[in-house]
């Protein structure tokens, strides 16, 4: 005897399951010039993306520039299905942004560097899902990209040096 009475099928059941919102949202950074000096410019391309699998509406972008960059200005530019909150701003972005799956824009930041030689310069920039969006990878919602600068221009790459450097030993003679 079975609990249906012996019969060896059960009776169908209908439910529903609910799938919360997911995405994968992006971001990347990269800047001209890497080596650096003293009151040259900096350029920064932050890119920002959704691989999906949901549009997201509301997700935040966030780059709070080091104090050794000055004159920051920046500029939001939606290159396929997406959204900027402000197309244009300064100092640190702090923005809502909509991508839908597939969606890219793109952050131009501009700034002058405003720090002594031998300091190194991190920015991070940071996409962050709004509530209710579940991120599916959150090993790609950050990035820093930094930058040395320099005593001078001189030795900059290396060819001075070689890959090989000989040391020649030399006494000075006695006067």
């Amino acid at each position: 005897a079975s609990a249906n009475g012996g019969n060896p099928y059960s009776t169908a059941v209908e439910f529903e399951i609910a799938v919360a919102a997911g995405a994968d949202l992006q971001i990347s950074k990269s800047d001209q010039p890497t080596i650096v000096q003293p009151n040259q410019a900096l350029l920064y391309d932050i890119y920002v993306a959704n691989a999906g699998p949901s549009p997201v509406t509301g997700a935040r972008v966030q780059d709070s520039p080091p104090a050794t960059l000055a004159d920051v200005s920046w500029s939001c530019t939606p290159i396929l299905l997406a959204s900027c909150s402000n197309l244009a701003g300064t100092n640190a972005i702090d923005e809502l942004v909509n991508l839908q799956v597939g969606g890219v824009l793109r952050y131009s930041m501009s700034a002058r560097v405003n720090t002594t030689p031998g300091t190194i310069i991190d920015n991070t920039a940071v996409v962050t899902a709004p509530t209710g969006v579940a991120e599916l990878d959150i090993t790609n919602n950050t990035d820093t990209d930094s930058n040395i600068l320099l005593l001078d221009g001189i030795f900059v790459d290396g060819f001075e040096i070689g890959p090989n450097p000989i040391t020649v030993p030399f006494t000075l003679p006695p006067n």
